[in-house]
């Protein structure tokens, strides 16, 4: 499981202050996030835009880990 947060400086993945939502480690599940679903695990607004930068840092994790 990854925790995925938003904070000041933007979303992240891992250890966070306040609201975070967890999500399988699997590349699937990160493709199949919706706006609405993370929008009510973090009880914020999300939007299209917020879920893009969400997939690109998921597909910026995956990267790390190759190497």
């Amino acid at each position: 499981m990854v925790r995925l947060g938003r904070g000041a400086a933007g979303w992240y993945l891992g250890r966070g202050t306040g609201r975070g939502a967890w999500c399988c480690a699997d590349t699937l599940c990160a493709t199949r996030l919706s706006a609405r679903s993370l929008s009510r695990a973090l009880r914020r607004e999300v939007t299209e835009a917020d879920l893009v930068s969400v997939q690109r840092l998921w597909r910026g994790r995956e990267g790390l880990e190759g190497s």
